[in-house]
């Protein structure tokens, strides 16, 4: 789904069947409606990955479809602002070629990106339109590890800080008469031990 407003909103997908075909729809703030699109003849299979709208008259859209040799081929569609048609789109190899993303820098500066199958793996690849053709690049693929965090593929653990430890303060508990151990010439000054009374008996 893309658009350039609230009342100019596009949406692509595909109806399944024999053959399946292609399903276009536009918003106009009030209503949908199914704008006709072409589909590729006898196709198993349609799969739309992306919508670019550039304008409300220059409007993009990637994906393939499944041939009936059971390989999949590249698919371009281009909306001028009266009708949407195909736009022929090379493909790298005789392996399956996909498409899942498009993006447009100006009207003649459109990318489309997507995968090949190179026999025994995929590999991405990308189209570039320059305002008049496409034309297809294979890109470097990633290396066994790389985008993953060094180690194990594991983000390292977060420590928790240490807690302080607080000491509550001792009470100096002194006997009568005597000054704590270490108190010699201080203030401290020992305290007399309460007198007692005696009393003689009888």
């Amino acid at each position: 789904v893309a658009g350039t407003s609230g009342s100019d909103i596009w949406a692509v997908g595909r109806k399944l069947g024999r053959p399946t075909v292609t399903i276009i729809e536009h918003y106009d703030g009030h209503a949908w409606t199914r704008v006709p699109s072409p589909s590729p003849a006898a196709a198993d299979y349609i799969d739309f990955g992306a919508i670019k709208v550039i304008s409300s008259h220059d409007i993009w859209v990637a994906g393939d479809y499944k041939q009936a040799d059971g390989v999949f081929r590249t698919l371009t569609e281009h909306y001028d602002g009266h009708a949407w048609s195909i736009v022929r789109s090379p493909n790298l190899g005789s392996g399956g070629n996909y498409l899942a993303g498009i993006a447009a820098f100006r009207p003649r500066q459109v990318w489309a990106v997507g995968k090949t199958w190179g026999g025994s793996r995929f590999r991405p690849h990308a189209l570039r339109r320059n305002g008049h053709a496409w034309t297809a690049r294979a890109l470097p693929a990633a290396r066994p590890g790389e985008g993953r965090p060094a180690g194990r593929g594991r983000l390292p653990r977060r420590r928790a800080p240490p807690r302080r430890r607080t000491r509550a303060p001792r009470a100096s508990i002194r006997a009568p008469g005597r000054c704590p151990p270490g108190a010699a010439g201080t203030s401290c000054r020992p305290s007399r031990a309460p007198a007692r009374s005696w009393r003689k008996p009888g």
